[in-house]
């Protein structure tokens, strides 16, 4: 994550998360998506698709939010359409399984991620 925020301010540009909401109030998925639709690029690590210890499933949060990136480009106004996503997942082609519909969008760069042991 530091590399990355490191990387974007190096471009000139500035990083962006659901943490820059402080509104305890404010429902963190609409957040997220106001945040993706104010900002030309976006990034979406999809590398950690691990099971929750306790409930044995998957958390599925930074799909469903490559999914509002991808309809706020497919469906929202003209602005959003010039839109820009980089997805990071940690396997080669794992995305083809997973995300296979992806791969027609155009705007999309999908790359590969080495996590970085803790």
């Amino acid at each position: 994550m530091r590399a990355a925020c490191f990387a974007i301010m190096a471009c000139g540009e500035t990083p962006r998360c659901a943490l820059d909401v402080s509104d305890s109030g404010a429902v963190r998925f609409i957040e997220i998506v106001k945040l993706i639709a104010a900002c030309d690029w976006s990034i979406h690590d999809i590398s950690r698709v691990e099971l929750d210890r306790t409930s044995l499933l998957p958390r599925f949060n930074m799909p469903l939010e490559l999914g509002a990136d991808l309809g706020l480009r497919l469906a929202g106004p003209p602005v959003q359409r010039r839109r820009k996503s980089l997805v990071l997942d940690a396997d080669v082609h794992r995305y083809d399984k997973t995300l296979s519909d992806i791969r027609r969008i155009g705007g999309i760069t999908v790359t590969l991620s080495r996590r970085v042991p803790r």
